[in-house]
């Protein structure tokens, strides 16, 4: 996956390293070429040390010995690791917790799933939570890892779509979860309304945009379809971040977004036939639309996303 990386010279490598490891990025691995040594960073860096050669640049997923002969990748949400559902020796996991950013060790024991995209949850070791705070390009998300959906390997995502977001833009966030993409907006300067029927992500949400102190954000909860039933052509942005049924709320997005506004569109799917049905689905709607004339030029985006 691309990221912001520190590039450094082999020679003084690993004096940068010791300099900036508040900041690594544990979940992807270290790259190096002849001449230089690449260590993929948070987004954050780059507002507190000026200083750096930073550049962009694609890593490989970590992978960690828990012991030799067996490996595993994993998720870190704040001080948080969450094992996959495959792993069988969870005692062999503990040696997680050694790491100076995790504090507490989970591991899933269901898909993502349901309304709310959820999943269940096993206690492993460190403290006994599920709550923790986490930081990503320079903004704090207070969450519940098993209450709400929160994903760490969406972090250059959001910074991809918000950047292409300019200072006053109107942006509708119609699932917005605990509000990554919110309070990222919120924090360059767009007006933002937030939406989700999700009780517990909604205060979070609510706690995040008073931890980031952003004032131009407004949040509802509710059902994005119903609360926007009757809004036309008033958003510059509409970001619908949820994966396995956002087609179902196309036209209510289509209807808001401004005739060159933008819609960043997330759907599931595997192999060949990345988008599946649900595309085609959505390509029919599209062109069954007077004011979508062209994929190309229309108010749509289309984004592909990997499965969580």
């Amino acid at each position: 996956m691309k990221c912001l990386s520190v590039k450094a010279p082999i020679k003084t490598a690993e004096a940068i390293r010791q300099k900036i490891k508040a900041f690594l990025r544990d979940d992807l691995r270290t790259d190096k070429d002849v001449d230089f040594v690449y260590f993929p960073v948070q987004e954050s860096i780059a507002e507190e040390m000026k200083d750096l050669w930073l550049v962009k640049r694609d890593f490989k997923k970590r992978e960690i010995n828990i012991e030799e002969g067996i490996k595993t990748s994993y998720d870190v949400i704040g001080d948080i690791a969450i094992l996959p559902l495959d792993i069988e020796d969870e005692e062999r996991a503990l040696v997680l917790l050694g790491r100076k950013n995790i504090n507490v060790l989970l591991k899933r024991s269901s898909p993502v799933e349901g309304e709310h995209r959820t999943r269940k949850l096993k206690y492993i070791g460190g403290e006994k939570r599920t709550e923790t705070i986490h930081k990503e390009h320079g903004c704090f998300y207070k969450l519940d890892v098993e209450k709400t959906y929160f994903s760490p390997r969406l972090s250059t995502e959001r910074s991809r779509v918000v950047k292409k977001m300019e200072r006053g833009d109107f942006v509708i966030d119609m699932f917005a979860g605990i509000g990554p993409f919110s309070i990222l907006a919120a924090k360059k300067g767009c007006r933002v309304l937030s939406l989700d029927n999700n009780t517990h992500a909604i205060r979070y949400l609510r706690e995040n945009k008073s931890l980031n102190r952003v004032k131009n954000l407004d949040i509802v909860l509710g059902d994005s379809g119903k609360v926007l039933a009757r809004g036309k052509n008033v958003a510059d942005h509409v970001i619908m971040n949820l994966p396995f049924n956002s087609y179902k709320f196309l036209d209510t997005a289509l209807r808001l977004a401004k005739e060159n506004g933008r819609i960043y569109f997330y759907s599931i799917g595997r192999g060949e036939d990345l988008f599946g049905e649900q595309i085609r689905e959505i390509e029919e709607r599209i062109g069954s639309l007077d004011y979508m004339k062209r994929e190309s030029s229309g108010p749509i985006r289309r984004t592909g996303t990997t499965s969580a």
